[in-house]
């Protein structure tokens, strides 16, 4: 019996605890909002005193967001007001023409040998063959003397550089 009034009261501990826990958490996510009144009058007068300042918008401009779009000027008068802009800016601002002057662009050649990096030189001790791991346009290759990769011959292979060919100019490379 003396067990059971013990399991009963843990049972009542246990469920106060869980309600405390569920208590803050309804509190802190959406408990009661404070209510605000809205008793206090507006004074008529502070909101006629405030001055008014006009500014005039020219909107006969092209959009910037539709590249290459036609604007029509049709659709916006060119004037609009608001009452909280300074009136020195109220007269409209005569356009000014603006001419594109397109530059020409210069065509440079691209170079494959700038791009064409040595990483590595593997020398096989049984036959004492040569294999070079070039890395060119961010792909590695492992090739071999004699081998070509896009256009580019690997003419040499040395201890710490290799030679190759590229539209009959020779070319070394470093490790």
């Amino acid at each position: 019996m003396k067990k059971k009034r013990m399991q009963y009261f843990l049972i009542l501990v246990v469920l106060a605890i869980w309600g405390l826990i569920g208590m803050r958490f309804f509190n802190f996510f959406g408990g009661e909002e404070e209510q605000t009144s809205f008793n206090e009058k507006i004074n008529d007068k502070t909101v006629l005193n405030m001055p008014t300042i006009e500014y005039a918008i020219d909107g006969n401009y092209p959009d910037p967001f539709l590249k290459g779009g036609n604007f029509n000027s049709n659709n916006f008068s060119g004037n609009y007001k608001n009452s909280y802009s300074s009136s020195e800016n109220s007269k409209p601002k005569q356009k000014k023409e603006v001419v594109k002057v397109e530059k020409e662009k210069k065509i440079e050649p691209i170079d494959p040998l700038a791009s064409l990096k040595l990483t590595g030189i593997i020398a096989n001790r049984q036959n004492g063959k040569k294999s070079a791991i070039v890395s060119h346009d961010g792909k590695e290759y492992s090739i071999n003397q004699g081998e070509t990769i896009n256009g580019i011959k690997l003419s040499k292979i040395f201890s710490d550089s290799v030679m190759i060919t590229f539209q009959k100019k020779n070319k070394i490379i470093r490790l």
